[in-house]
C-alpha cells in the first residue's frame, strides 16, 4: 500500500490507495468537499437503484421524492477533536426542507449537513442530545465536540422500522443487501476517516444493542437484530457486555467485526443503548418521566464511555427537552 498527499481546497489530505481486498476497498482520508462528493455519489447511486427495486417499493411510495442522501449530521469540515459519534439507523424525510435542503447540489449539502445543528430538528435531537450529555457525564454536545453517522445515507419516506416490520419475510434479503452496501460503500469509511483526522474515540449506537451469548438474542430492535447483522458478514457487531434491568432500555459494549471493516473501527469501542429517541416520539410531548428512562440507560453507560474518554467528573443532574415542532420523526 502507497500513500499520497495531496492539496483540495486547502486541505491537505492523506489518501492511502490500494487494492481490494475481499471486496472490499480499504482506505481512510479526512472528511473534506471532495471525499464527501465521493461518498455522496456512491449514495445517490444506491439510493436510485433501491428506488427501482419493486420489492421495496413500501419504502419509497410512487410518486415521493428522492430524497438526498444524508451521509451525517454535523460532520466536521477541519481537524477539530470530536471525540464521540453517535449512530442511529436512517435520516427521516421529516428533516426536509426546513432542516436539510431538498435536491442534490453537492456543494449545498455538503454546507448543510456539516452545519446541521445550528438548526436541527428538536423534537429527536434534543432527546439524543440529553443522551448523549448522560453518557458523556454533561461534557460533550453536537457540533461542537460529538457528531452523528447513521448506517445507512439513505433516506426512506416513512418509519423504515415499522414499514420493515410489517413485510420482512418478503424483503429480508434485500434490506440486508441495502445495508451491507451502505456500510461498506460510506458508513465504515466516514467512521474511519473521523478516527484517524478527529479522533473519535467512542461510538454511541442509539437504539440498537447486540446480542450477548446465554442473553436475549432479540435485544436490539428486530430490524437490526434480525436482518442487518449476521455472522461472517462484510460487518458486524460483537458483544463484549452488558448489563439489562426490568423495564429499562438494554446497555451494552462490543466492538466492530467483519472482513469489510478498517483496522482503525476494530479498535473502536463502540456503546449501546437498546432504545434510542425513536421509541420515545409518541411520548415527546409528555411529561419527563416517560423520556426518564432513556436517558438513564445513557447515564448507567457513562463510567465505562467515561473510562475512554477520561471524563471523570460528576454527571449533570436531570435533563431538558427543547420542543419546536408539532410532530416527530425517526432517524
Amino acid at each position: 500500500m502507497r500513500k499520497r498527499f495531496t492539496e483540495t481546497h486547502g486541505i491537505s489530505v492523506l489518501l492511502r490507495l490500494g487494492q481490494a481486498n475481499n471486496g472490499c476497498i480499504r482506505y481512510a482520508v479526512r472528511m473534506e468537499r471532495q471525499q464527501f462528493a465521493t461518498l455522496y455519489a456512491k449514495a445517490q447511486q444506491h439510493r436510485d437503484q433501491l428506488r427501482g427495486n419493486s420489492q421495496l417499493a413500501e419504502f419509497f411510495p410512487p410518486g415521493s421524492r428522492p430524497f438526498p442522501p444524508v451521509l451525517g449530521f454535523g460532520l466536521p469540515h477541519n481537524e477539530r477533536p470530536v471525540p464521540v459519534v453517535t449512530i442511529a439507523l436512517n435520516a427521516s424525510a421529516e428533516e426536509f426542507p426546513i432542516h436539510l435542503p431538498i435536491g442534490d447540489d453537492i456543494q449545498k449539502q455538503w454546507v448543510a449537513q456539516g452545519n446541521y445543528f445550528a438548526n436541527p430538528y428538536e423534537n429527536w435531537w434534543s432527546l439524543a442530545g440529553e443522551m448523549l450529555r448522560a453518557a458523556t457525564n454533561g461534557q460533550l454536545t453536537y457540533g461542537s465536540t460529538a457528531a452523528h453517522v447513521d448506517f445507512t445515507a439513505i433516506v426512506t419516506t416513512n418509519g423504515m422500522d415499522t414499514t420493515y416490520n410489517k413485510i420482512k419475510n418478503r424483503v429480508r434479503e434485500d434490506v440486508r443487501s441495502w445495508m451491507e452496501h451502505s456500510l461498506t460503500d460510506t458508513f465504515v469509511q466516514l467512521l474511519s476517516s473521523l478516527v484517524q483526522t478527529n479522533g473519535t474515540k467512542a461510538a454511541l449506537v442509539l437504539g440498537f444493542a447486540p446480542a450477548f451469548p446465554g442473553k436475549d438474542d432479540r435485544a436490539g430492535c428486530i430490524t437490526l437484530d434480525d436482518t442487518f447483522w449476521r455472522a461472517n458478514t462484510s460487518v458486524n457487531f460483537v458483544g463484549e457486555d452488558g448489563v439489562a434491568e426490568k423495564d429499562q432500555p438494554t446497555v451494552s459494549w462490543g466492538r466492530m467485526t467483519g472482513r469489510c471493516v478498517p483496522e482503525n473501527l476494530r479498535k473502536l469501542p463502540f456503546f449501546f443503548v437498546s432504545k434510542g429517541p425513536s421509541s420515545l416520539y409518541s411520548t415527546v410531548r409528555g411529561d419527563d418521566a416517560s423520556r426518564a428512562p432513556l436517558v438513564a440507560a445513557a447515564a448507567r453507560l457513562a463510567p465505562h464511555l467515561g473510562s475512554v474518554l477520561g471524563i471523570t467528573s460528576a454527571p449533570r443532574a436531570g435533563f431538558m427537552v427543547r420542543r419546536k415542532s408539532p410532530t416527530s420523526t425517526a432517524t
